[in-house]
């Protein structure tokens, strides 16, 4: 996988939800915090897992 495009995908997949909360790190754009979706997971399991190719 094309590293330059990895969060794109990755994102793509919707196995991610993005959090309004961020992480203070100092003096840089905080970067978001992501929650991991069981339920949408599982789902993709029972229908069949696909990574977008």
């Amino acid at each position: 996988m094309d590293r330059r495009n990895f969060q794109k995908k990755i994102l793509g997949l919707g196995y991610l939800k993005r959090l309004e909360e961020r992480k203070v790190i100092g003096a840089h754009k905080s970067p978001y915090l992501y929650q991991f979706d069981k339920q949408r997971y599982d789902q993709a399991l029972e229908e069949g897992l696909r990574f977008g190719y």
